[in-house]
């Protein structure tokens, strides 16, 4: 049986936002400046990196499923940002 996991951080994307000059497929850039990391429906900007879990995006949120024994996997933006919260 598969084993379904929310992790807290990726739950909460879609309130996380980067400021930055530059716009990219993954988010849009709201009024103050901020570009959103993830846009609530699909994984455009990110990547994953190690491992076989298998992400998709679920009512607007991002789900990770793992796979019995294969090394941890990562979902990373594709993009490196210095000014987040």
């Amino acid at each position: 049986m598969k084993l379904k996991y929310l992790i807290v951080v990726l739950g909460l994307l879609p309130f996380l936002s980067c400021n930055t000059s530059s716009s990219s497929s993954s988010g849009t850039t709201n009024r103050d400046g901020w570009q959103n990391l993830f846009n609530g429906k699909n994984l455009d900007g990110w990547h994953q990196l190690n491992g076989h879990a298998k992400y998709a995006v679920e009512d607007t949120e991002i789900v990770g499923t793992t796979v019995p024994n294969t090394p941890n996997s990562f979902l990373v933006t594709d993009q490196q940002y210095g000014d987040f919260f």
